[in-house]
């Protein structure tokens, strides 16, 4: 006796997390059958903050990976990470997945301005010297560190404070 039977098609997907930047940025995860036979797939997500390719697609088998790029579109505006679902499903099957896309919250935004000045090089005393101001655009109160490198050929300039870290208002 011998016995014949076809498997059906599983639907594989890794990683089920993908953690991107607080920027606008792409990453990526894999679709694959991870039986025999042919896996039509389709994509559905509702995030406006979002952009994935391709949004269907087949594969043959296990050695028939398909990469499916996530392009997040903008920054988060907000101080907590958001998260966006993807649902990979084969409609035929009756099979789901689920890609949960974490953005991490607004990061820092150093701001340093004005971005140019000029000192007389004739000054009284007392006033050969400007200043300018340090701020943190992003209104999270997040721990900002920065660092003033000037080039070892000048000499003539006295830079203080070289370095601080805080919470900087906006």
């Amino acid at each position: 006796v011998t016995a014949n039977y076809v498997l059906d098609p599983i639907l594989c997907v890794s990683p089920e997390q993908r953690d991107a930047l607080g920027k606008v940025g792409t990453t990526q995860f894999s679709v694959w059958n991870g039986s025999s036979g042919t896996l039509n797939w389709n994509i559905s997500e509702s995030c406006d903050w979002i952009a994935v390719d391709p949004l269907s697609g087949q594969s043959t088998g296990s050695a028939d990976v398909r990469v499916v790029r996530v392009s997040v579109l903008t920054d988060n505006p907000t101080c907590t990470p958001r998260e966006c679902i993807i649902t990979v499903s084969t409609p035929a099957l009756g099979q789901s997945k689920q890609v949960k896309i974490v953005q991490a919250a607004r990061p820092p935004e150093l701001v340093v301005g004005p971005t140019g000045r000029t000192v007389p090089w004739c000054a009284p005393a007392g006033m050969n010297y400007t200043t300018f101001s340090i701020t943190n655009r992003s209104l999270c109160g997040t721990e900002l560190n920065w660092y003033v490198q000037k080039p070892a050929w000048c000499t003539w300039l006295t830079v203080d404070p070289l370095t601080s870290s805080g919470t900087l208002p906006s």
